[in-house]
């Protein structure tokens, strides 16, 4: 469902549980061992989550953990291969940024600029996304989330570049962002 106005006038894609998810075609492949960047601006809808995890990307077949989830009010999860990954965060059901980055053997995440307290962690394997607000299709792991914009970079940004799209995307869409500093 398209929510117009959501978000400093920019409208929002509302996955309202089972069955509400997008199909990446041919799926989207990232390597830890030459890095990778995710930027994610939207929010969890626990209250209308009925169970549900508020699952932003998910795979399936042979990498059915290759996820990046909201997990409950306060916690991202990133569970690449085998190891599942919290990593603590503000509010998670306002409307927040997130950007997870892969590089070095390292995962980080941060929310509206500032980096998690329980980062960086251990990184390692070929990741593969195949759904956004869903994992494998299958209920009951579809999400029940608002997304406004998501960017996926296929390469590890450099402190600098993580920084300005941070600033730029917390200015874009009105977020109370920690501002980068030292670049």
């Amino acid at each position: 469902m398209l929510l117009p106005g959501q978000l400093n006038g920019f409208a929002a894609v509302r996955f309202g549980g089972q069955y509400s998810s997008f199909t990446i075609q041919g799926s989207l492949p990232l390597s830890a061992s030459s890095g990778f960047t995710i930027f994610v601006v939207g929010k969890y809808n626990k209250d209308l989550s009925n169970g549900y995890y508020g699952m932003i990307f998910g795979a399936c077949g042979g990498t059915v953990n290759n996820q990046f989830v909201w997990y409950t009010e306060n916690t991202v999860l990133t569970y690449p291969i085998t190891q599942m990954e919290a990593f603590t965060v503000g509010p998670t059901t306002d409307y927040h940024l997130l950007a997870y980055r892969v590089s070095g053997g390292m995962a980080t995440v941060t929310y509206n600029g500032a980096a998690s307290p329980n980062g960086p962690k251990p990184a390692s394997g070929d990741y593969r996304l195949d759904y956004i607000a869903n994992y494998c299709e299958q209920a009951p792991w579809p999400a029940a989330l608002d997304l406004v914009e998501v960017a996926v970079y296929g390469t590890s940004m450099t402190d600098c570049a993580l920084k300005d799209t941070q600033d730029y995307l917390c200015s874009r869409y009105a977020l109370d962002c920690t501002p980068a500093t030292g670049c």
